[in-house]
């Protein structure tokens, strides 16, 4: 069976051709994170690709169709993912199954409560993180701030065991289609363990049976 285990994205070890990508808009809850996306937007800009790939919401008078995002996000290295109306964005989930580094603005305490279900712990060294409040500090104090510069500094062997893990762990938010097998440690698993916890003893029987009385 485990011969017809779909690949994904995630698992390509094919050459990226943007180093970094943002998708998004400027649009904001909280003033201070509009400044924060402002930033990122304008230094993804002055880079220009390949060192940055931008598709900016602002730009497109509200045609935001998402045909044609994956495919950036299979093309990118990392992954700029700011927060926005809320701490997390739901295109982390997919650019990490896309196989991209995801690059967070989170305060320490947020990042500790980033996805513990579905992680475990894992992503964490799967992400770069700036965190952002030291950001608006050097805002402030006038102090020079390359987000680009500093992702391109990054050493390949750092980048190479980043998606290592996302190629091991990011079928944890995927779920198989009707008839597909799913990889072992996919969302539906991950599921079946925490509503059944024998699900995981072998003495009680296969993952098939378990599924079946779960339901």
């Amino acid at each position: 069976m485990r011969d017809n285990l779909p690949s994904y994205p995630c698992q390509s070890t094919h050459k990226r051709r943007f180093l970094t990508s943002f998708i998004g808009s400027t649009n904001a809850l909280n003033p201070i994170l509009v400044g924060l996306r402002r930033l990122i937007v304008s230094h993804c800009r002055a880079a220009g690709e390949p060192l940055c790939k931008l598709v900016n919401f602002d730009d497109l008078q509200g045609q935001t169709g998402e045909s044609g995002w994956h495919e950036v996000h299979r093309s990118s290295t990392f992954c700029l993912e700011p927060p926005g109306y809320g701490v997390t964005r739901r295109s982390t989930t997919q650019v990490l199954t896309a196989g991209c580094i995801p690059v967070t603005f989170l305060t320490d305490e947020e990042r500790d409560l980033y996805y513990p279900f579905f992680t475990r712990g894992w992503l964490l060294n799967a992400t770069v993180n700036f965190d952002r409040t030291h950001i608006h500090r050097r805002v402030r104090a006038n102090q020079s701030l390359d987000l680009i510069g500093e992702l391109s500094a990054i050493p390949r062997e750092r980048v190479a065991a980043m998606r290592r893990t996302i190629a091991s762990h990011a079928q944890a938010f995927t779920y198989p289609l009707i008839g597909e097998v799913g990889l072992p440690g996919g969302a539906s698993e991950l599921l079946l363990r925490a509503l059944h916890p024998p699900y995981d003893d072998p003495r009680v029987g296969s993952r098939t049976e378990h599924a079946g009385s779960v339901w």
